[in-house]
């Protein structure tokens, strides 16, 4: 994992700003983001009165064409998982450094010997403006089902208590941090309107939908897709929107390892890159600020 402070090529005069994206990465976890530099937008420019700027974009590098790709994340072959957490908010997260579950979506989660309660925010929308309800929670749960989600392996069946509770009923004594860890691989990605016609059909059918135009509620919504890149814009509906400071958000396809290694060694063309593996003599190449 690498950091980038790129302070002097990005026309700012201390660290606060790149303290401040630091944590806005943490916050949002946009796309799991290893590899920090500087925003390509000017994060000192007009504010659009909630905390960041207008004209602010950040380019994340990927080798992968985009056309190729989708948000179904059940189709795990030709789903992008960068672009996907960009999109979906996440049911509850680990930290590795603190060594403990944090919440996303759930507001609350019980877990008792033969039961696990999930309680959701009552914030939590589409970004279509839609709320979202258990009534997506319920069509999430019967796909991943029918996909044989690991999940459904501590199951037996579950019951929606209201439109933002449901309980799972468990199939047995369970160490709760399996549960845990299960429902951080679960994200707010199944809109009731949009996925119950997948319900009646097989799961090879349910597998090969590629969903091409993702309705959000992460920190960023879907806007296009071409050769060259996924283009996301900020979600103004997610439930931390006020913590996302730059307006665009682009996962560039470099075209395969080589670019990649180049675009990291310029330093000018990208400001970040989820996953990189480079060999040692690659990586000295890079400058200090990577």
């Amino acid at each position: 994992m690498f950091v980038d402070d790129m302070l002097s090529q990005n026309s700012r005069s201390d660290t606060s700003n790149t303290i401040s994206r630091r944590k806005l990465l943490v916050a949002t976890g946009a796309s799991g983001m290893a590899v920090l530099a500087g925003c390509t937008g000017n994060l000192s420019g007009d504010s659009d009165g909630r905390g960041g700027t207008s004209d602010a974009a950040l380019i994340n590098a990927y080798n992968g064409n985009p056309v190729d790709l989708h948000f179904n994340s059940y189709a795990t072959q030709n789903y992008c998982w960068p672009a996907g957490r960009c999109v979906f908010a996440p049911f509850l997260k680990y930290s590795f450094n603190d060594d403990k579950f944090l919440y996303g979506a759930l507001s609350d989660l019980k877990i008792s010997d033969q039961e696990t309660t999930v309680t959701f925010r009552d914030d939590l929308t589409w970004d279509d403006g839609d709320e979202w309800t258990t009534e997506d929670l319920d069509v999430q749960l019967q796909l991943a089902k029918k996909a044989s989600s690991s999940l459904w392996g501590y199951l037996d069946n579950y019951k929606i208590v209201d439109d933002k509770t449901a309980r799972l009923r468990l199939s047995g004594s369970t160490n709760p941090r399996i549960i845990k860890f299960e429902l951080t691989n679960f994200f707010v990605d199944v809109k009731a309107q949009t996925h119950e016609r997948w319900l009646d059909a097989s799961e090879s059918e349910f597998l090969q939908w590629a969903w091409e135009d993702p309705v959000a509620s992460g920190p960023f919504s879907f806007v296009n897709k071409d050769r060259q890149a996924f283009e996301f814009e900020r979600n103004k509906h997610f439930y931390k929107s006020d913590n996302v400071n730059f307006n665009t958000y682009l996962i560039d396809n470099e075209g395969g390892a080589t670019a990649q290694h180049q675009a990291l060694i310029s330093g000018r063309e990208i400001d970040a890159a989820t996953s990189a593996f480079v060999p040692p003599e690659i990586e000295k190449s890079f400058p200090i600020t990577w």
